[in-house]
């Protein structure tokens, strides 16, 4: 795993930016975003109120992408298991995989 970058004084350095859509309306992650502020009554402004919600409330978040990007299994899954602050899975009676990072990028 790669390591943060620092300056030269071991302080992180701030992240850059490396994209930005010229129309963040129209991205899936403006779609879901919207999604979850109806679903649930939330009042996220932006990218980063919706990743504060994702780690605030991982099961929620995991089974709205479940739903949202049209997760195709045989059955559908049995619990969100919360594994640490980092990760999080859905536990299944079926093999599932990262579908829903194809999904949200379109290359489905």
């Amino acid at each position: 795993m790669d390591q943060p970058e620092t300056n030269g004084n071991g302080h992180l350095m701030e992240p850059k930016e490396l994209w930005r859509p010229s129309i963040p309306e129209s991205t899936q992650v403006y779609q879901f975003k919207n999604r979850i502020i109806q679903r649930h009554g939330l009042s996220l402004q932006n990218y980063d109120d919706l990743r504060e919600w994702s780690i605030r409330s991982p099961a929620l978040f995991w089974e709205e992408i479940w739903h949202y990007t049209g997760v195709k299994a045989h059955k559908s899954y049995d619990t969100v298991s919360i594994c640490s602050l980092r990760t999080c899975r859905m536990r299944a009676n079926c093999s599932v995989y990262n579908f829903f990072l194809l999904r949200l990028s379109g290359q489905s």
